[in-house]
């Protein structure tokens, strides 16, 4: 049985509140041989006098007064009226839970600042906001906000030691300390805990593939599970999302992009995830040549943005000519489309990051191109995609947007995919294409897209400059396709086309006349 494949990776949004709580807790410490054995001592006799336990241990009277000041600072014995040293009620406890051992235990009250998650009212990792989890999908809590004091200070009390985890990083103390008491709470502030949620596949003979999810919490470079009522609402909330069969079907895809391999497996909407799954173990989804490959998953998940990158640094050190340094990002109109925090982001600085170093000017481009009818579909794109791409440009509905999507950086490298439904019972989508530095496919590629867009009014949405315009974002292929609306860019750039079209036009005719 072959391995699940990875094919997306979504970051969703969980509802918190952060608390202060003001709480006591004991941290046992190394405790130096010689008090250690004088509370044993006290602990089997009860009560001795100083000069005892001085006569015991060999020592003169500064060496006497240095261990009971210690002794008494770490709160492990009295001293009585008749002037006996006794056992503390603080030792005796904590020996009597240590099989009657003594052991230095550090009394400290503090006051812990904790957030707790407002669907399972689970410890969390508060973590400070940052503009890439921004407009993330977000799970909205089933009940009020507002949670009991009373049932705070129990989570925290059960949840302690996750909570030691989460905010101390040293081992040895996270295992020695124990929560004393908890004298109160205040609510802070709402927060949001960013989830990451793996969907992952495996073929199934004749029938749909089988579906995979985890989820979990990121921690520096650590991954928590979530407790298994989160990962409930979670696949409630992916439950709760809907996807029409409506515009272009998978089989005209095929034949819009001019892919042999995906029309095999396509039927209608459908897809044969699972057929072309074990054809691809087989080695039957190639594409005829080596500048064309098939691609599962998202972009951006880690195998495949190392393998986009890789084939893009190829792409440009065989490039020759001018270069024009521009990533255009046709999105798909499906549920979460894009709805990923670090890979994405990640992903689109790698981008721009491998153009730029061919280009002496720094004028390397991602843009990120999506459907804008009003001004309120714009400050929603804005608000679920600002965060990872640093350019985008709203089309009005004259320009194609459905389950296709496209990611073309002109004459060098494209991406094209269909965003496929593997699961009926569920609306999330896995991307399926390829990936072409083919010349011909990639002219039909910049061709397709100036065609979805054609008769668009295009307006910039937002932009890493302020002085970035349309004819810095897109190439003059697309340019040339908008409403002149869109403004003058539209009428330079259809200049430009008509100039180069009459020099190509003027080249051809004088080699036609040389060969006379």
């Amino acid at each position: 049985m072959s391995e699940p494949r990875l094919g997306n990776l979504i970051t969703l949004l969980l509802p918190a509140r952060s608390y202060k709580i003001n709480c006591a807790w004991t941290t046992e410490k190394l405790m130096p041989g010689i008090e250690q054995f004088a509370c044993r001592l006290l602990l089997i006799f009860d009560q001795l006098y100083p000069s005892e336990l001085q006569n015991y241990f060999g020592l003169n009277d500064r060496e006497r007064e240095v261990l009971l000041d210690s002794l008494l600072a770490n709160r492990l014995i009295t001293i009585n009226p008749d002037g006996h040293v006794e056992a503390s009620s603080f030792l005796r406890k904590h020996a009597a839970s240590n099989d009657g051992k003594p052991s230095l235990v550090k009394y400290q009250e503090k006051t812990e600042e904790v957030a707790f998650d407002l669907l399972t009212l689970s410890v969390c990792k508060s973590q400070p906001h940052r503009r890439l989890t921004s407009g993330l999908p977000e799970l909205l809590p089933r009940n009020k906000i507002g949670v009991e004091t009373s049932a705070v200070i129990e989570a925290f009390s059960t949840q302690f030691r996750h909570h030691l985890m989460l905010s101390r990083n040293n081992e040895y103390e996270r295992q020695r300390t124990q929560l004393y008491k908890v004298m109160g709470c205040s609510s802070h502030e709402m927060v949001q805990i960013p989830v990451e949620v793996e969907v992952s596949y495996i073929a199934v003979a004749n029938s749909e593939p089988q579906k995979f999810t985890h989820s979990y919490e990121r921690i520096g470079n650590n991954r928590l599970s979530l407790a298994n009522e989160l990962e409930a609402h979670i696949a409630d909330f992916l439950g709760d999302q809907h996807l029409e069969e409506s515009g272009l079907d998978c089989a005209d895809y095929c034949e819009l992009v001019q892919d042999p391999v995906l029309k095999l497996f396509s039927n209608g909407y459908k897809f044969d995830y699972s057929g072309w799954l074990d054809a691809r173990e087989k080695r039957q989804t190639g594409y005829g040549n080596q500048q064309s490959s098939g691609i599962l998953g998202a972009v951006y998940l880690p195998d495949n943005a190392k393998r986009f990158i890789s084939e893009f640094h190829d792409a440009l050190r065989s490039h020759e000519g001018t270069l024009a340094p521009k990533a255009i990002w046709y999105s798909s109109k499906v549920p979460l489309w894009g709805a990923n925090s670090i890979q994405l982001a990640q992903f689109n600085r790698d981008l721009g990051e491998t153009l730029n170093k061919y280009t002496d000017d720094q004028s390397a481009r991602v843009t990120l191109l999506h459907l804008s009818d009003s001004n309120t579909d714009s400050r929603l794109h804005r608000k679920h995609h600002l965060g990872r791409f640093a350019n985008a440009i709203g089309l009005t509905s004259d320009a194609d947007f459905d389950r296709l999507e496209l990611l073309l950086i002109p004459g060098l490298i494209g991406l094209v995919q269909y965003h496929g439904q593997p699961n009926a019972d569920s609306a999330l989508t896995l991307p399926i294409g390829y990936i072409t530095t083919d010349p011909e496919r990639l002219k039909h590629l910049e061709s397709l897209l100036a065609k979805r867009v054609a008769g668009a009014t295009a307006t910039i949405n937002w932009s890493e400059s302020k002085s970035e315009t349309l004819g810095s974002l897109l190439p003059d292929s697309l340019l040339a396709n908008l409403h002149n609306k869109s403004g003058d860019d539209v009428g330079l750039a259809i200049r430009r086309q008509q100039k180069t079209s009459g020099s190509i036009a003027a080249r051809a005719i004088l080699s036609l006349r040389n060969k006379i």
